[in-house]
């Protein structure tokens, strides 16, 4: 029974693997929890990260049931762009652009949320020092 007052930091370990190269670290008691929640980082993270997450997430919904909605109730796509290209195909394609600009823009912004999360740490342990 693995011990739940840590996290294993080792995929490996984790699937069974017999690499035994892992790293624990005590996990977050809840005052750490309420400690973190209550720093400017820590809001400024969740605001940043529903500022992204909602929006794109809304906008690739949108665009990906776009296609078969106009493909199905609409004569919009079949207008000939090239030859026998219709903007069916070209929306269709589209959307694989968009997948991978839209995990480029995720990605981009993840590192910025990882400084964040350096600062909710530093600012967590200052007030820990400080209440004790």
């Amino acid at each position: 029974m693995p011990d739940l007052n840590y996290r294993i930091y080792n995929a490996g370990e984790a699937r069974g693997d017999n690499d035994t190269d892992f790293k624990k670290e005590p996990a977050l008691s809840v005052n750490q929890w309420e400690r973190a929640a209550q720093t400017s980082a820590f809001h400024e993270l969740m605001r940043s990260k529903r500022n992204f997450i909602i929006p794109a997430t809304i906008f690739f919904m949108a665009f990906y049931f776009g296609l078969p909605t106009l493909a199905a109730f609409t004569d919009l796509l079949d207008v000939q762009v090239i030859g026998v290209l219709s903007l069916a195909y070209i929306y269709a394609f589209a959307q694989f652009a968009m997948t991978w600009i839209l995990c480029h823009l995720y990605l981009s912004r993840a590192n910025r949320w990882d400084d964040i999360v350096e600062r909710i740490k530093r600012e967590t342990a200052r007030k820990g020092a400080e209440s004790q």
